[in-house]
């Protein structure tokens, strides 16, 4: 396993097909054993996940891609000039309600 670089960035997608607490839930699930992975917040009613990464070990799209093997529509919010991130659309999430999850990994 590589070791933490000390460095962090911020990686916002915008996530669709979300519907509860469960969904939130799915979604940090996802995430956390990618390589680099160290915090994510997921905001259902905003439709976006804020994620923490170390970027000497992580790309940006595997978290996307997790995102929708999980059943959610994972993009890139739109900015100007700027490509959207957009992995191949697979399925969509659950039905429900339920509050933003906020989870962490420990940095080592």
């Amino acid at each position: 396993m590589s070791s933490f670089s000390g460095r962090i960035s911020t990686l916002t997608l915008q996530v669709r097909g979300m519907a509860c607490a469960s969904c939130e839930a799915r979604v940090e699930a996802a995430l956390a054993p990618l390589p680099g992975f160290r915090s994510v917040r997921v905001d259902r009613a905003a439709e976006r996940a804020w994620i923490d990464y170390d970027p000497a070990l992580a790309v940006e799209l595997q978290f996307a891609a997790a995102i929708v093997a999980a059943g959610y529509s994972a993009t890139t919010p739109p900015s100007p000039g700027a490509p959207a991130l957009t992995p191949p659309a697979v399925g969509s999430g659950c039905q429900g309600a339920g509050e933003p999850v906020e989870t962490s990994r420990p940095v080592t």
